[in-house]
């Protein structure tokens, strides 16, 4: 009918409003946010049920965007936790591994200290045959048969102040002490010994004897005695003044070694170094004496003999000092000992110096009462 007619279009618009349209998601259609914005421009033209289910379409598309967001946080907030989990359980078992190795590094250090002390051990009787077979052109030593008893010395290659010839000695001192009396190696490291202490013999004491005998040759001092006046300027000093830096520095290598044979060797320094001074002044002085006497009688000679025999015994310590030094000052230089003690605790070199002392004073004492007893013949 026409009335049903009119009415057809009111009821259709009321069944559009109120049937929504189908849920979309923004990834499955990305123009619907576009209609959305479309609609909501025209919302003017809406009725208030058509805003109402726009917004609620609205709010349904922002939550459906949260819960993908969330969903993917949590995803990835799960790949974290589990990626820390292994992290942590990685630096667990490094940690368990650093403890393994560190463990490991101690006892192969351990070890290692262990086996360098026996292979120490091991190799020292090694070293000091090495050292015997090898010295023996250091010092110029030949051995011709294996037993060591027939000899040929030879020029050696080292020099007493040369920077090896220490290191021989102590390589030597070494096996000597090494080696048990009667062994074929320890004859031999004697032998080498005795041809070291022979080239430092002939850097001290031989020089000393040759300066002597030069000196006493040149001055003519058994025929022609030095003038009082010109003894301290004379080769008699100015000689031995020139050998006494290096005799000194050589000295020093041997005195405070142990061993009878160091001793012995210093103690022959000594007295061939007195015995030469003696040689070279015992004329000079007596007739110098002599000659006070004549010139001032006993009693002007005493005094005057006096103040001579003070300077020559002032220019002797000093040119003695010079060859042997302060022994005490040596030893605290040293670390304040000597290795080369004697059993009663005196140091050999030190008795040696005071008997010197001793001896020179007994001698002017001799000297003295010789003058006084030649005034009381007089009076």
């Amino acid at each position: 009918s026409p009335s049903q007619q009119q009415q057809h279009p009111s009821t259709s618009l009321l069944l559009a409003a109120m049937s929504p349209p189908p849920l979309t998601t923004p990834t499955s259609h990305p123009s619907s946010s576009t209609s959305l914005n479309k609609n909501s421009n025209n919302t003017n033209t809406l009725t208030p049920i058509q805003k109402t289910l726009l917004t609620s379409q609205l709010k349904t598309t922002h939550l459906q965007n949260l819960l993908t967001t969330s969903t993917l946080l949590s995803t990835s907030l799960s790949t974290a936790l589990s990626l820390s989990t292994s992290l942590s359980q990685r630096h667990t078992n490094l940690l368990q591994h650093s403890t393994e190795l560190s463990n490991a590094a101690e006892r192969l250090q351990a070890e290692e200290a262990i086996l360098s002390r026996h292979a120490e051990d091991i190799g020292a009787p090694l070293r000091h045959y090495d050292a015997i077979d090898s010295l023996g052109v250091v010092v110029g030593v030949l051995f011709k048969d294996a037993g060591g008893k027939t000899v040929v010395r030879g020029l050696a290659k080292t020099k007493v102040d040369g920077p090896d010839y220490v290191p021989t000695l102590d390589k030597i001192d070494a096996a000597i002490a090494f080696f048990p009396p009667g062994n074929d190696y320890a004859r031999r490291a004697g032998v080498l010994r005795g041809a070291a202490l022979d080239l430092w013999r002939d850097a001290v004491t031989t020089r000393i004897k040759s300066v002597t005998r030069d000196v006493y040759d040149v001055l003519k001092l058994g025929k022609e005695p030095i003038v009082a006046d010109k003894l301290e300027a004379s080769l008699v000093y100015t000689r031995f003044y020139g050998i006494s830096s290096r005799s000194r520095q050589l000295l020093a290598i041997v005195r405070h070694r142990d061993g009878d044979a160091y001793r012995d060797l210093v103690l022959d320094a000594r007295n061939t170094y007195c015995f030469s001074r003696e040689k070279l002044l015992k004329n000079s002085v007596k007739v110098h004496m002599e000659t006070l006497r004549g010139a001032h009688g006993l009693v002007g000679m005493t005094r005057l003999a006096s103040v001579f025999l003070l300077r020559v015994c002032t220019s002797e310590t000093n040119l003695y000092l010079e060859f042997f030094g302060n022994e005490k000052d040596e030893a605290e230089e040293n670390g304040g000992g000597k290795s080369a003690v004697a059993e009663d605790g005196v140091d050999d070199d030190a008795k040696a110096t005071e008997e010197a002392i001793e001896l020179a004073a007994k001698a002017k004492m001799k000297k003295k009462n010789q003058v006084l007893l030649a005034t009381s013949r007089v009076a």
